[in-house]
Order: structure tokens, then C-alpha cells, then sequence
């Protein structure tokens, strides 16, 4: 915290977890929650495979997008790496990116 902002602004932290099917819900929960009382933004590996997608349905009952939506964990800014829709389905029924939400392929 005492970093942040240093180099005229240009050093900035960020929290990651490397995806949300190797990692604990409450271990995951924890990232996102001490990212966004930080304000810093968080990076997730998300739904590169279809079986991610497919295991975290069956885990949380939704797509990982919109658990995370669902329970007010997209609320800091969050930075979605190799984050696919769903399998064969691509990007169509992903959720729609906010201003806050950066997508990168």
C-alpha cells in the first residue's frame, strides 16, 4: 500500500488468482473482496476450457461470470484473462463487459 501511486502514479498493485476452478471459493472470495477495499484492480484466468465452465456450473450451480456478478464480486475493477462465454459457445451469452470490466483473449 505505501508503493501505490509511486513513479508519478505509474507503480500500481493488483491481486490475482490464477482461475476460479484451482482455487477455493473461500480463497477466491478473499482476493476479490481485499482487492476492492484496496482499490485495486483483480486478474482472474477465466474459462479458457470448456470443462472450466462445465466444473464451475456443477460446483456453483452458474457460469462463472455471473456467480461473480451475483454475488457483488465484480464491483472492483476486474481484469478477465483468456475469458470465453462458455465452451463452443465462444463469447455468445458472456456477460456483457462494464466500464470497470476489462476482457483480454
Amino acid at each position: 500500500r505505501e508503493l501505490r501511486g509511486s513513479l508519478s502514479g505509474r507503480l500500481q498493485g493488483y491481486f490475482s488468482v490464477t482461475a476460479l476452478t484451482a482455487a477455493s471459493e473461500t480463497l477466491f472470495r478473499s482476493v476479490l473482496e481485499a482487492a476492492a477495499e484496496a482499490g485495486a484492480p483483480v486478474e482472474i484466468h477465466m474459462n479458457e476450457y470448456a470443462s472450466e465452465v462445465s466444473d464451475f456450473i456443477e460446483r456453483y450451480g452458474s457460469r462463472p461470470f455471473e456467480y461473480l456478478e451475483a454475488h457483488g464480486l465484480l464491483e472492483t475493477p476486474f481484469i478477465a484473462r483468456a475469458g470465453r462465454g462458455g465452451g463452443a459457445a465462444g463469447r455468445r451469452g458472456a456477460a456483457p463487459c462494464r466500464s470497470s470490466l476489462r476482457c483480454f483473449s
